[in-house]
């Protein structure tokens, strides 16, 4: 004779039972798609190869890359999808923790200011991150070293430079030639594009006496600096981090226009 099961093993198995329906009811928890929040370098040409790192939060899940609002737009190739390291100082939701390098080239009729650039992954797709597109001829990569006055880049009128502030206490020096009564005006794309740089940006004339420096703007932390030129001859623009910090994280464009 078989005995009945005892109440408390009754109520056990249905438990268990209620616990397994409920489970199976469940939705899947739904994941945050991916986050652009920057991308090294900050501009490109037409008719170049860009390869460009694109920052950011759950990136090192993209599946693909793709450009919007562009008709026929060039294919985007993903070469590699990483966790990133967040620099001493600096916040992951603010500057990502992940990354994706990516390779294209646009076309060299490409007449638009910006490329909208979209990441996609098995949890949805980012909001598309502008960036921007400059003729060739007018962008200009930083060189290094250009740390001092001794051994400084160079920019001309009209033209931006592409760079970074790549390490901790570095200062990056551009020489520029000035007509007597010009006046200059340098600004800074950093904060404004995402980058974590918070730049100040210093003007010298030949023997090292300064003559205007510029931070913050009411509308961001860019700097912005003008100045009228007394006289021809050399001068120097220094650009650094204002709390001393510098990584991959910090790139800039300096653009030297004349007004």
């Amino acid at each position: 004779m078989v005995s009945a099961p005892s109440p408390a093993l009754l109520a056990l198995v249905l438990c268990l039972s209620a616990s397994a329906v409920h489970a199976q009811d469940k939705p899947p928890e739904k994941k945050d798609p991916p986050k652009v929040l920057m991308s090294l370098p900050l501009a490109i040409s037409p008719g170049k190869l860009a390869q460009i790192t694109l920052r950011g939060q759950r990136l090192d899940q993209a599946t693909e890359v793709t450009m919007a609002g562009i008709d026929a737009a060039p294919k985007v190739e993903v070469k590699k999808k990483e966790k990133a390291t967040v620099p001493n100082g600096l916040k992951a939701e603010e500057i990502g923790d992940s990354q994706v390098q990516i390779e294209f080239t646009l076309p060299n009729d490409f007449d638009k200011p910006e490329v909208q650039l979209v990441v996609a992954s098995a949890d949805g797709t980012s909001q598309p991150y502008s960036m921007l597109v400059l003729p060739a001829e007018k962008l200009v990569a930083e060189t290094e070293p250009n740390e001092a006055f001794r051994k400084p880049g160079s920019i001309a009128l009209g033209q931006t430079t592409s760079g970074s502030v790549h390490q901790q206490r570095d200062v990056d020096v551009f020489k520029i030639e000035g007509v007597a009564g010009e006046t200059i005006v340098a600004e800074i794309f950093a904060a404004r594009r995402g980058s974590a740089l918070d730049p100040i940006m210093s003007l010298y004339d030949a023997t090292g006496q300064l003559l205007v420096q510029s931070d913050d703007q009411p509308e961001h932390r860019d700097a912005i600096l003008k100045h009228q030129l007394r006289a021809a001859g050399s001068y120097f623009l220094v650009l650094l981090d204002a709390h001393d910090r510098g990584s991959a994280a910090h790139p800039y464009l300096l653009q030297l226009r004349s007004e």
